[in-house]
């Protein structure tokens, strides 16, 4: 028996979003160290050289690589990228690598996936809820963000919905008094709404560390209690 491979999570992100959670919740639930990506180990680093900026992680024994793809149509073409490379077969031998993508259930990600893996010529199979490219042994698992309730946007904003209402309840007032006056809210307005709230400072990007400012100071309890959907898979991944 030879010795145990090295595992390595290839974390490919939707947008900026998803890479300010899924990093803030590495670091805060899973107690991830920083890596240095360029003393990844080599055929792995030779392998995700192509995707250009990425942060790299380090949970207990698994390095996470993670790249913020901008959009479900350039994760499909980074995984087209890594599956073409020939480096993949090298890095698969030293590194039990396991693919994740992070999109919104609304893109329909798991099934975009599906579409263009049989495009590329491959037959893959399922196996407890993860894609297996044969013959590779490649597993890819999808984490659908985003909820299926009625007033759900099928996004992110779903989750993270749950994690201000968890956090600060009070700021529903605010949204019930407006859904009085204009009508029903669904989910990603009432966010927006929310998070204007707790920024008081105009502009997009200051709404960005609206998100980040949330995610760090959420207590761990809360953060598994609102975010349980992706910090179960999460935890599947990460498992020593």
């Amino acid at each position: 028996m030879g010795p145990k491979k090295m595992r390595a999570v290839v974390l490919l992100l939707e947008g900026q979003t998803e890479e300010i959670l899924y990093y803030t919740l590495l670091k805060r639930v899973y107690k991830a160290q920083e890596a240095n990506c360029a003393e990844t180990p080599e055929k792995l680093r030779d392998l995700l050289e192509p995707l250009g900026r990425r942060k790299c992680l380090k949970v207990r024994q698994v390095y996470v690589a993670m790249c913020n793809c901008s959009g479900v149509e350039n994760i499909k073409e980074t995984l087209k990228l890594l599956l073409k490379r020939r480096e993949l077969a090298e890095a698969l031998r030293d590194t039990a690598i396991h693919i994740v993508i992070a999109a919104d259930r609304d893109e329909r990600p798991a099934q975009a996936i599906k579409d263009m893996l049989q495009s590329l010529g491959y037959t893959p199979a399922e196996s407890g809820g993860t894609t297996v490219i044969p013959p590779l042994g490649l597993p890819i698992h999808v984490i659908e963000q985003g909820g299926r309730e009625d007033t759900a946007t099928g996004q992110i904003e779903d989750d993270l919905l749950k994690l201000v209402e968890l956090v600060h309840p009070d700021l529903t007032q605010a949204a019930a008094r407006l859904e009085e006056a204009h009508g029903a809210l669904d989910n990603k307005q009432k966010l927006l709404l929310y998070l204007a709230l707790l920024n008081r400072r105009p502009g997009i990007r200051k709404l960005y560390k609206a998100v980040k400012r949330l995610l760090k100071n959420a207590d761990e309890t809360a953060l598994r209690q609102a975010l349980k959907n992706i910090v179960e898979q999460l935890d599947k991944l990460t498992a020593a």
